[in-house]
């Protein structure tokens, strides 16, 4: 059987995997002190906040990292003259300074943000509340690939992606994010300050900062793309092992209308069909044991050859009833029609199973932890006695209705039929019973 396990959750802990690189874990201590001195200590900065890093959030390094970057020249700008004042926090400016002005750190700040969005892409799209298991398969084959691609030895970094990236790269263009000064070292300019840059080296135990030259920061560049394409390869290796194998997703695609539009001959399908179809057997047809009790996988895989040729043969013919293969919704559309017929069922029983399991809901507790975290923003500390009518404005919370979405009409019908109601409303100035009431009338006011 295929894993079962929340898709979101599995997701988020492959990522966890980055962690591991020492100049992530710099770039989450830079994220975390960054935050902790503007939050705790002043708050002078003019534009928007920081954000803070929140573990127990889905790739909650994104959304820091993005501010960070943006606020970078006004941060280090205000923590440089932080660290010359004297008084009680020089010492947290100082350290959070030298954090600043490694630009190892930086340009691994700047290189990260494409993975990190593409990471969150693929969260929301595992959040979604009709995502079937194909679906997001797909999905999770296309991040890995857009990522390998993204960070290629031969084409990476050289996309639209990069425009954190391309911006450190670009120094001494006129407004560029870094430039030289006149005896060559790599600073920021802040207004009429210059803040110079270091990359930090350890020897024989002690931390050694020099200053950037232009020929040194080409070698650098070089090394923290060699990084991230390791943090990248990583990252989908550590994907590929939580989910199940590639071959075996890719099979269930048999069952789809779009894998038999691809092909205009049938031969060219033949090969490739009868390929998918054994590695389903494989792993769908194997007995497991349970103490003495032998249990039969979920497909027979000599019944499923047997029913191959009907089955390719109603496929072929599916256009007559899906238009539109590429459609969100064609492969429902299609097993709904084929699952009228009583001797399609019977005839092609073992590629029912095969649908069913594709056409399975991801499973997830994203609609659990919502309810709960709504559940704690409605009945607060000024609400705390809100018990009788909980779950009905729950549900109203959650939906996100108002007075223009909300269905009056057919929340008056449920309503009216939960129990006979002996209460009289008013409507244009006549007393009328509740049920004489017609309901477009109820919530009109003249």
């Amino acid at each position: 059987m295929a894993c079962i396990h929340c898709m979101s959750h599995r997701t988020n802990l492959a990522f966890k995997i980055v962690s591991e690189f020492v100049f992530v874990q710099k770039v989450e201590d830079l994220v975390h002190q960054a935050y902790a001195f503007f939050s705790k200590v002043l708050s002078v900065l003019k534009r928007r906040k920081l954000k803070k890093n929140i573990d127990t959030r889905w790739i909650s390094l994104i959304g820091p990292v993005e501010r960070l970057f943006e606020e970078y020249k006004s941060v280090i700008g205000v923590v440089n003259i932080m660290s010359l004042i004297k008084g009680i926090q020089k010492g947290k400016a100082h350290t959070l300074l030298q954090m600043l002005s490694d630009v190892e750190t930086l340009l691994y700040l700047g290189g990260m943000l494409p993975l990190l969005r593409e990471m969150n892409n693929l969260i929301e799209v595992s959040q979604s509340r009709d995502i079937y298991v194909m679906e997001y398969a797909v999905a999770r084959k296309l991040t890995c690939m857009r990522l390998e691609t993204l960070y290629s030895e031969t084409s990476g970094f050289d996309s639209q992606e990069f425009i954190e990236w391309e911006s450190l790269l670009q120094v001494d263009v006129e407004d560029s994010f870094l430039q030289y000064n006149k005896k060559g070292w790599l600073c920021i300019f802040v207004k009429d300050k210059q803040i110079p840059l270091y990359v930090s080296r350890k020897s024989q135990g002690v931390c050694i900062r020099k200053k950037v030259k232009q020929t040194f920061f080409a070698i650098l560049v070089d090394s923290v793309k060699q990084g991230l394409r390791s943090i990248c390869n990583k990252l989908t290796s550590e994907i590929r092992e939580r989910f199940p194998r590639d071959e075996l997703l890719e099979a269930m695609a048999i069952v789809h209308p779009l894998y038999w539009n691809h092909a205009k001959d049938k031969s060219l399908l033949t090969n490739d069909f009868k390929s998918k179809v054994q590695v389903l057997s494989d792993h769908f047809g194997k007995n497991a044991y349970l103490g003495d009790r032998i249990l039969e996988g979920v497909i027979n895989p000599n019944l499923k050859k047997k029913q191959s040729g009907i089955f390719g043969q109603t496929m072929w013919e599916q256009f007559d009833f899906v238009k539109d293969p590429s459609n969100s919704g064609a492969m429902t559309k299609l097993w709904k029609k084929l699952d009228i017929s009583p001797f399609l069922k019977e005839s092609m029983s073992e590629y029912f199973k095969v649908a069913n399991l594709c056409l399975t809901m991801i499973l997830g507790s994203v609609e659990d932890e919502r309810l709960w975290s709504s559940l704690t923003f409605i009945r607060n500390a000024t609400r705390n006695r809100l018990n009788k009518n909980l779950d009905t404005c729950l549900r109203l919370f959650v939906s996100k209705s108002d007075l223009e979405t909300f269905p009056f009409e057919e929340a008056y019908v449920i309503w009216k039929s939960q129990c006979q109601r002996r209460s009289e409303c008013v409507v244009s100035g006549e007393r009328k019973h509740m049920e004489d009431v017609e309901p477009s009338n109820i919530f009109q006011m003249d």
